[in-house]
């Protein structure tokens, strides 16, 4: 079954920085779920080349590092970090009305072009719009590298396109 993951929940006003925590907190628990999905589809086809989605050998560890990651409590963790943000730092990082409204939605239109059509490049789309987000919060809570770093992997494990 291909990746089939909801859109993350985004603002539909501009908010304050204290109003935007919750959206945050929510957006890692959405990660968390998007790499569940990720893994339960591991061997997602690129529709344009046929090709395998990701490259078996670097995605090999994908599962365990995922489940390590699990165990170890690195989401829960985060996402305790990011509900207890200093809205100051949601501020200073740009978390907050249009910036946020707009990172949130880059990473929905990629997610919902990606799911029209499944390929690569759409994949590494989501992966940059996931990232652009990812690296403000990450800016603005202490920790939470772990979390990027495997999305790090993935996105180093999706196939490159040849001719």
């Amino acid at each position: 079954m291909p990746i089939q993951i909801l859109l993350v929940a985004e603002p539909e006003a501009n908010t304050s920085p204290e109003e935007s925590i919750e959206y945050h907190a929510n957006f890692i628990v959405w990660l968390h779920t998007f790499f569940r999905e990720v893994l339960e589809n591991i061997d997602e086809i690129d529709e344009q080349t046929d090709a395998p989605l990701f490259e078996a050998e670097q995605i090999a560890y994908f599962e365990e590092a995922l489940e390590e990651m699990e165990g170890d409590d690195h989401f829960e963790n985060l996402h305790e970090l990011v509900s207890a943000m200093d809205p100051r730092q949601a501020f200073v990082h740009g978390l907050y009305g249009s910036q946020a409204r707009w990172k949130y939605f880059n990473i929905n239109f990629s997610l919902t072009r990606f799911l029209e059509q499944r390929t690569a490049a759409l994949f590494e789309r989501l992966l940059s719009s996931i990232d652009a987000l990812l690296d403000s919060i990450l800016g603005a809570v202490p920790g939470g590298s772990a979390v990027k770093e495997l999305k790090e992997a993935v996105r180093n494990s999706v196939a490159l396109v040849t001719d």
